[in-house]
């Protein structure tokens, strides 16, 4: 409404309606990038169902430089394509559509939108019943059904707004159509004459306001600008063209230059309009004012009323609801920004398909993100935790972290100081404070007992933080405490009363004999950092300094966090190209810190960087984090890059600390007499045997594994040198001589030649001992590993078989590196890989019944022998204690992918043992293997797919599921939890040409995930279900062959699927318990081809659990458990519950990496965790939360990235 005009034009030009003749309209759909964007817009478009309304779609290429070309060009004839090689930005683009426009009416449309069925007929209703109209707005949703737009208007500020954004799709004030000031130009339709008259938009304005500046320039005209609520569609916001900071501020200047005078604010006219704010005049003043709580609070000089502050709240949250909705948009906007590399995987897979190349799909998806990882990406540790004082001399720099112990006497230089703790959180570097109040946890031990734990801020006292929480991880730590599990301190301490800026923060430990642990650090306090949209961010790796090898790997790992949502992290090294991180990572830990801030629990981000092509010295790393607002910050970190330096070898997320890891874990005299204790005090201590095969020229190396069986804590052992009859001479002397000078070690000198597994069975003959195992002659034995293993046995005595975890050790320098931490006993794992390796101890009788290693295939002796006596044997043991390391070097070996022939020879020989039907193949990952078990039929199959009605991932799902699904014996049976018609239309729509697609209505308020499997499980007649969500799509056509080959086993209850976000990134290989004592999809936003942790993610093996996003199982097995736990689990951890009661009935839950797809999650639903749902899962499996037997102890439990347990 400009002042300066209110003659209204009455449609001058237009054509009148004509009711012989449809309507034509011209949509124009301005586009930059984000092709997957534009490609689901435009299917859309070309999906809807036929209308009186003649319609032509020009698509403007504004300069695109992904794949948008090519992807156009496919459309054909269905669209019109203009393009612009140089970008000329969105109204230019816009000016250049609407000048090839034929139809009667023009309508803008952004790339970034899904429109809903109806959305044109409603904007040209609207347009035909105003011909005072010159521009008609839609209503705009953000995907989980909140205002983005109903409308613009002004505020006092005269600044345009959006009003009610976050409101509501349905609020009453956002349901009624009528005039505004201006509408956004994501979705409107203009009538050509004033359209002509203006001009256009006005290229003066840069990728924002120029529609506002439009709509005003048509208000001035006289022309009426409208809001159509019945015209609704779905906006991406922000996801279709990057919003930069200078062109914002340049785009304000020019508004405010241009229109500040003239416009009139109008937001409170609407706002007491539509009931939301009401003002009473009394008598006297003051006035009497009432805001709904959705609209605003009020404050009151400078105390708030308790009613007031309750309208602040409500206000508060509907701003943080608003925000995730922003935060959400920005997902989507990254998985976009990876869009060129899922095409392009989506067509290698199409044309390797085609061409029966068969590719592995890790190779394909190495052939499309190589790119990425060559340069910074992303992965998430939390900041260690502060060591309060465990075994320090008085004063010790730690980090940052200073501790200093106080009493009546200090101690002496390295006497191990009374108080032992950590402090969990805050962080050693804990970040800016925004809230008032700041968590503080840890754990404290004292044998005096500890008093009390306190929190000083610039040495004066803030409060007391409980203590006497449960801590039973600890306590099995330290068993000699008194206060034993009740060990823990949690609480939170107000900052409100400080002032912002930098601070001394202090925790104090109190014994209750005197002396006090001090761990102190520096905190930031901003009080605004909300309100200014502040960026905050933390990079947790690569350490300051850290020095790496050229054929290392760089990983990074933090967080960042915004009040307006992140639009991206990207790295740059020394400055050169920016490349974006992936984003997302669980961060429960910053969620804690920072709870006011959208999403803050995933606001990780992970990634490796390829040193190729660095030159040696010093390097210095960027993270920028840039808000949707624009506001950024960098953090920098120093690196080292040297030839010298030892590579971080096969998992350097976990090497880059190990040289770290073992000193803090290294044999203490104390741990070595309270061993040799134990032992004395053993009742029946057995024998342990281990035979070596002297297949090596030099006494050097085979003295390496000799002097660590010598220099074992544990006395009562046998050694079996078996000489082979080529040995050189000094080394047949060398054993002789070691024979004489100790009973326990034996010589045994063969008479001819004798395979490797003909040596072992004559070592194995001469050893008299209970319990045997074979090593290599360069192996070495950490001193307490027989001892520990002869505690385990002795505690133990049904124990068969016990095998422990390794490294590798150069045989030059003793350097030590690839830690492999296994699982405990893997039944499937074991077919994919020789993961129990040397250090392997079998019951001597049971050795003698599967017989020796003579007929083992040559170079899987020990392999084969450990398939056969897991056969035999259920009594399987696991020491998760690094106890031997394999001789290796540096350097990696030459025939790393070799394909390993004798190891499939020994899985094919276990098969025909075993009567199984199968194959055995090379796996995707070198010296790994797949076990193809022959499908015994195709029985029936129905895919529960349960919808909430999002047809823009539901069609591209059931697509997928009916034409490139190459599994022949399928049923769909989709559950719709929708509230409108257009599930029941589609389906309507394919029936007829797919007769296996059924659909059950279910409505359930509020939403319960496991009453809606329930429900539709009870409908299901065939005799397998597989649960999928409906914002999937597949990436391997054979996906569900790959997973019934599994269930089709007896011994098999539940089969998972490898999930790939859009971007190639890992979403779910497998649900490990006790991360974040919950659970957490292990290695998530790993590249979907990098090997993970010693190939994990891509070799078929066992787990606790698996999402039930794709998850293949019996109909039967449903209905014995009783279904989902609709009643304590509605929402979360439902699968993991289940998957727990398929183990416990004796069934494996089995995890295949061969079953490949995409996964779009957090686009369907953002899904938080009720603390009753945390609850439930902690107190029904808080034992497999303490120990899940598929993730090693030594592995951390503060991220997914399945790096170092250092706490």
């Amino acid at each position: 409404m400009i002042d300066a005009a209110h003659d209204r034009r009455t449609g001058v030009g237009e054509p009148a309606p004509n009711p012989a003749g449809p309507r034509t309209c011209s949509i124009i759909v301005p586009v930059h990038n984000k092709a997957s964007l534009t490609r689901q817009c435009l299917n859309t478009l070309l999906g809807e169902r036929e209308s009186d309304i003649r319609r032509q779609i020009v698509v403007v290429d504004d300069g695109s430089t992904d794949l948008t070309g090519e992807l156009l060009r496919a459309y054909g004839d269905a669209i019109q394509t203009i393009r612009h090689e140089t970008p000329v930005g969105f109204a230019g683009a816009c000016n250049t559509g609407a000048a090839v426009a034929g139809g009667d009416y023009i309508v803008f449309l952004n790339n970034d939108t899904i429109p809903r069925r109806g959305w044109l007929e409603a904007l040209v209703a609207a347009a035909d019943a105003h011909p005072e109209a010159a521009v008609v707005g839609a209503k705009l949703l953000f995907p989980n059904d909140t205002i983005q737009h109903a409308g613009v208007v002004f505020g006092i500020d005269r600044f345009p707004h959006h009003i009610y954004a976050g409101f509501p799709a349905d609020h009453p004030a956002t349901s009624t159509s009528r005039p505004y000031q201006a509408v956004t130009a994501a979705c409107c339709l203009v009538k050509r004459v004033p359209w002509q008259e203006m001009g256009g938009f006005d290229r003066a304005f840069l990728n924002g306001w120029e529609d506002i500046d439009l709509c005003l320039r048509l208000g001035e005209a006289g022309y009426q600008i409208r809001y159509c609520a019945e015209s609704i569609v779905y906006h991406l916001e922000s996801a279709s063209r990057d919003v930069r900071a200078g062109e914002e501020r340049q785009n304000r200047f020019l508004f405010a230059e241009r229109w500040l005078a003239k416009v009139r604010p109008d937001d409170f006219d609407h706002y007491v309009n539509d009931g939301l704010l009401s003002v009473v005049y009394p008598n006297r003043y003051p006035i009497q004012l009432s805001a709904s709580p959705l609209l605003a609070g009020i404050t009151i000089g400078e105390d708030e009323r308790q009613a007031d502050r309750l309208l602040f709240e409500r206000a508060r949250q509907a701003a943080i609801l608003l925000r995730n909705n922003l935060a959400l948009n920005v997902r989507v906007h990254e998985a976009e920004l990876r869009a060129k590399a899922a095409e392009a995987r989506t067509r290698l897979v199409e044309r390797q398909l085609a061409d029966g190349s068969g590719a592995g799909t890790a190779a394909l998806v190495g052939t499309v993100t190589s790119a990425l990882v060559e340069k910074p990406a992303s992965s998430g540790p939390s900041q260690p935790a502060w060591d309060a004082a465990v075994g320090s001399p008085t004063s010790k720099e730690n980090g940052g972290a200073t501790t200093t112990t106080h009493g009546d006497s200090v101690p002496e230089p390295g006497v191990t100081q009374p108080i032992l703790g950590r402090v969990e959180s805050p962080v050693r570097e804990p970040g800016i404070i925004t809230d008032q109040m700041l968590p503080i946890a840890g754990w404290a031990l004292s044998k005096a007992g500890i008093e009390k734990v306190a929190t000083f801020v610039d040495d004066e006292p803030l409060g007391l933080v409980e203590y006497g929480e449960p801590r039973p991880d600890v306590a099995a730590l330290y068993p000699e405490f008194p206060d034993g599990v009740d060990c823990g301190f949690v609480g939170a301490v107000p900052m409100a009363s400080l002032e912002d800026g930098p601070h001394k923060l202090e925790i104090r430990i109190f014994g209750r004999d005197g002396r006090v642990s001090r761990v102190g650090t520096t905190i930031e306090v901003d009080s605004t950092a909300v309100a200014t949209g502040r960026v905050i961010a933390r990079l947790d790796r690569p350490t300051f300094g850290q020095k790496l090898g050229k054929r290392d790997r760089l990983f990074i790992a933090g967080w960042a966090l915004s009040p307006y949502g992140m639009e991206s992290i990207e790295a740059s090294v020394d400055g050169g190209p920016r490349v974006p991180l992936a984003y997302g990572a669980l961060r429960p830990d910053v969620g804690r810190s920072y709870p006011f801030y959208p999403d803050s629990s995933h606001s990780g981000f992970n990634a490796s960087l390829s040193l190729s092509s660095l030159a040696e010295g010093s390097h210095t790393l960027d993270v920028h984090a840039t808000a949707t607002d624009g506001q950024s910050t960098v953090q920098t970190v120093a690196f080292e890059l040297d030839a010298e330096a030892p590579a971080l070898g096969q998992v350097p997320v976990i090497n880059d600390r190990y040289q770290e890891w073992l000193d803090r874990t290294a044999l203490t005299e104390q741990q070595r007499e309270q061993l040799t204790s134990k032992i004395d005090a053993q009742a029946d201590s057995p024998t342990l045997g281990i035979v070596v095969p002297l297949v090596c020229d030099s006494v050097r190396v085979a003295s390496v594994l000799v002097d660590s069986v010598r220099g074992q804590i544990y006395p009562t052992w046998r050694l079996v040198l078996v000489v082979p009859l080529d040995a050189p001479g000094d080394l047949r002397v060398w054993a002789k001589d070691l024979a004489v000078a100790d009973h326990r070690i034996t010589t045994v000198r063969t008479a001819a030649e004798l395979s490797l597994g003909g040596l072992a069975d004559a070592g194995i003959d001469a050893c008299d001992a209970g319990w045997l195992a074979v090593l290599a002659p360069g192996d070495r034995l950490e001193p307490q590993a027989l001892a520990l293993a002869a505690l385990h046995l002795g505690d133990h005595p049904e124990t068969d078989l016990l095998y422990s975890d390794e490294d590798k050790q150069d045989t030059a320098s003793g350097f030590r590196w690839d830690p492999f931490f296994k699982p405990d006993w893997s039944p499937d794992l074991i077919l994919s890989i020789d993961y129990l390796g040397p250090l392997t101890f079998i019951r001597r009788s049971l050795l003698m019944e599967v017989g020796g290693l003579a007929a083992a295939p040559s170079g899987a002796e020990t392999y084969d022998l450990a398939l056969r006596a897991t056969e035999a044997t259920e009594a399987i043991a696991h020491l998760p204690r690094v106890l031997v390391s394999r001789a290796s070097d540096l350097e990696y070996p030459a025939d790393r992918g070799v394909e390993d022939e004798p190891a499939r020879a020994a899985v094919r020989a276990a098969l025909e043992r075993r009567n199984v039907d199968a194959t055995v193949e090379p796996g995707l990952q070198p010296s790994s293997r797949r076990v193809r078990y022959a499908l015994r039929d195709t029985p029936p199959v129905t895919v529960l797919l349960p919808t909430g009605g999002k047809m823009q991932f539901l069609r591209p799902c059931l697509d997928d599921l009916l034409h490139k699904t190459t599994y022949p014996n399928l049923q769909i049976l989709i559950l719709d939890n929708s509230e409108g018609d257009e599930v029941a239309e589609l389906v309507a729509e394919l029936a007829g040409q797919y007769p296996r697609i059924r659909r059950v209505p279910v409505e359930l308020q509020p939403f319960n995930f496991s009453a809606l499997i329930n429900r539709g499980a009870s409908y299901v007649e065939t005799p397998y279900v597989l649960l999928l969500n409906d914002d999937v799509t597949i990436v391997t056509p054979d996906w569900i062959e790959a997973m019934m080959e599994h269930a089709q086993r007896r011994e098999v209850g539940v089969v998972g699927a490898k999930l790939l976000y859009p971007d190639g990134t890992l979403q779910h290989a497998g649900v490990v318990l006790g991360i974040y004592q919950g659970t957490a999809h292990v290695f998530k936003l790993y590249p979907g081809d990098d090997p993970g942790y010693f190939g994990l993610p891509n070799v078929v093996r066992n787990y606790l659990a698996v999402t039930f996003a794709c998850a293949l199982m019996r109909t039967e097995l449903v209905g014995e458990l009783g279904g989902l736990d609709e009643e304590h689990l509605p929402i979360a951890f439902n699968d993991v519950d289940f998957c727990l009661r398929v183990i416990e009935s004796g069934r494996r839950v089995v995890y295949t990496p061969h079953a490949v797809l995409f996964h779009h999650e957090s686009v369907t639903k953002k899904v938080f965790t009720q603390p009753k749902e945390i609850g439930r899962l902690r107190s029904r499996w808080g034992r497999f939360i303490e120990h899940d037997p598929f993730y090693n102890p030594n592995l951390t439990l503060l991220s997914e990235d399945a790096s170092l347990r250092m706490d």
